[in-house]
């Protein structure tokens, strides 16, 4: 089968968070089991460019990328790229069936423009663009914008892929035709069987052996709530006056350095630590120097930093919002709890406080994974899904 996937950004662009790890690894994994696959991306790293070819395809790891140069005055979150439309034109009868997770943006447009010379069935993708949180976000625009053209963009597909039944509750409202399927992320668990030494981080940012850390990672947003994750923090030490946060992420939208701000003036300058963007080995050192994740976000549609943590063996603890959660609790891998009450502090208190229970839910995670999420595992839903559609 030939897959083709429609999105506004793609590896090596990590710093737009979980999205560009679950969709690379789906691709490749798709890739090795036989399948042809294709992807339609835009050269986008945030303000700058990835340093590959532009306008032909490349082979990552069995898949053949094309990144199409953004235009120089095209609005960051838009990624517009002129030349995607001609080729997507040109090439789209040489696909089976089609795969886009570009919704509000320009790569959706050139998408659905192409279709209209061959009608290939598709799977849309919306990562949570249309959950509560994210719609109320310049509400009115996006309802205009949604009425007139992206429903009809969303209407046209043969599913609806979310990643989690939180997801599927919140796409309700605005009543899409398509069925909502569940296949959640997935993810290789090879790099985290053999995890650094423990020890190199917290000897870089001067942290004792002893003292306990958490750690946030992933793009830095206001939807993470990283201020109020601040607050919480510094209830936190009041008991546990060792405690470390290791905030590890690209700056979005300012939303780090308002928390850094906001860290010295509560006087945690000795206890948080912002270290900006890690990968690969690094991420891998920053989990195995950690010994509990946080996520308060106001909304993720699944959460795959709390996967990445999980598979490093580390409990987690989140908030209400986060698309994972269900599987957290029902696995008993961590606490799901409110950001805005006393439980959340007191929890992450009782977690920092309990070297023994850490451990043991580590380990449920760990295992939490393997039963749940391996990227074999949700591959092949995916590929059933898109062969029963083509």
């Amino acid at each position: 089968m030939r897959i083709l996937f429609v999105v506004p950004f793609y590896k090596p662009a990590y710093l737009y968070g979980g999205p560009v790890n679950s969709l690379s690894m789906s691709c490749e994994a798709l890739a090795s089991m036989g399948e042809q696959v294709t992807v339609f991306t835009t050269n986008a790293n945030g303000s700058s460019a990835i340093d590959l070819p532009v306008d032909r395809p490349v082979n990552v790891n069995g898949v053949h990328v094309y990144y199409f140069e953004r235009h120089p005055l095209s609005p960051p979150k838009y990624f517009i790229a002129p030349k995607m439309r001609r080729t997507l034109l040109d090439q789209i009868g040489d696909f089976n069936v089609a795969y886009t997770s570009a919704t509000w943006t320009y790569p959706m447009l050139a998408f659905s423009d192409a279709r209209t010379r061959k009608q290939i069935p598709y799977v849309v993708s919306p990562r949570g663009d249309f959950m509560t949180w994210s719609m109320k976000q310049s509400y009115l625009k996006k309802l205009a914008y949604l009425t007139m053209i992206e429903k009809k963009h969303v209407d046209q597909a043969s599913a609806i892929h979310c990643t989690s039944q939180a997801e599927i509750q919140q796409l309700k409202p605005w009543r899409f035709h398509p069925t909502a399927v569940l296949i959640p992320n997935g993810i290789n668990t090879s790099p985290f069987k053999n995890l650094p030494k423990r020890g190199s981080l917290r000897e870089q940012l001067h942290i004792s052996d002893d003292a306990p850390v958490t750690l946030l990672a992933g793009r830095i947003h206001r939807m993470k709530r990283i201020n109020r994750t601040i607050e919480v923090f510094f209830e936190v030490t009041k008991s546990v006056p060792n405690a470390q946060l290791i905030v590890a992420g690209h700056d979005e939208d300012g939303s780090a350095q308002d928390a850094q701000y906001q860290a010295d003036k509560l006087g945690l300058n000795k206890n948080v630590h912002f270290i900006g963007l890690v990968t690969g080995t690094a991420l891998l050192q920053a989990y195995r120097d950690a010994d509990l994740l946080v996520l308060l976000s106001h909304r993720e549609n699944f959460g795959m930093v709390v996967l990445e943590a999980m598979a490093s063996k580390l409990p987690v603890l989140i908030s209400r919002e986060v698309g994972i959660g269900d599987a957290v609790t029902e696995s008993d891998a961590g606490f799901v709890v409110n950001p805005d009450t006393p439980e959340c502090a007191s929890t992450w208190i009782r977690m920092l406080n309990n070297r023994q229970e850490r451990k043991v839910m580590g380990q449920r995670a760990y295992q939490l994974v393997l039963d749940k999420f391996s990227i074999e595992s949700t591959t092949l839903q995916m590929r059933d899904l898109l062969y029963k559609i083509s």
